[in-house]
Formats: C-alpha cells, sequence, structure tokens
C-alpha cells in the first residue's frame, strides 16, 4: 500500500479463488470511495512491499508471485490514476 495526497493505492493481493492478483485498488479519502485501477500489475503478487518514489512514482519489491519468491522491482507511475477519476467501481459483497 502507498498514498498520495489522498489516494491510497493496494497493490495485489491473495485470495483462495485466484491466488495471487494483479489488480490495483484506489481508496478516495475525499470521496470515501474504493475503485479498481485500470492498468494491471506486470504479474501477480502478494505480500509485497510497496514504496512511494514521489511523483506518483511507486516501486514494488519483494512478496511472493504465485507461492514462489519475488526477486523482481517493479516501479509503476500512477500519475493519471492519482488525478483522473476514471475508473471502474466495485462491488461490495
Amino acid at each position: 500500500m502507498v498514498s498520495f495526497d489522498r489516494v491510497i493505492f493496494i497493490f495485489g493481493g491473495n485470495n483462495a479463488i485466484e491466488g495471487s492478483l494483479d489488480t490495483i485498488e484506489r481508496y478516495a479519502v475525499e470521496f470515501d470511495k474504493w475503485s479498481m485501477v485500470k492498468m494491471r500489475l506486470k504479474e501477480p503478487i502478494h505480500d509485497s512491499i510497496a514504496f512511494n518514489l514521489g511523483g506518483a512514482r511507486v516501486l514494488i519489491f519483494g512478496g511472493q508471485v504465485n507461492q514462489k519468491l519475488n526477486n523482481r522491482l517493479n516501479i509503476y507511475d500512477l500519475t493519471c490514476e492519482c488525478l483522473g477519476q476514471d475508473e471502474t467501481t466495485m462491488q461490495m459483497g
């Protein structure tokens, strides 16, 4: 998880149905709203570390990719996702 101003991003994760996830979820504090970001991670990952590099860039490393240790570093630019409101609303259940 990282935050930029009043937006929080969650990267990947794991669930019993799909295993490791390649999704990015966005929480807009101002609107109290969760949504899915259209951008996907390069590969499904969970239990990783996300570090805010500034300028809406995030470094993701560590964790696991489908039960194997992740030894890659990935940098994502979230500029459009921080500024825009064009996202898919999540259905809560």
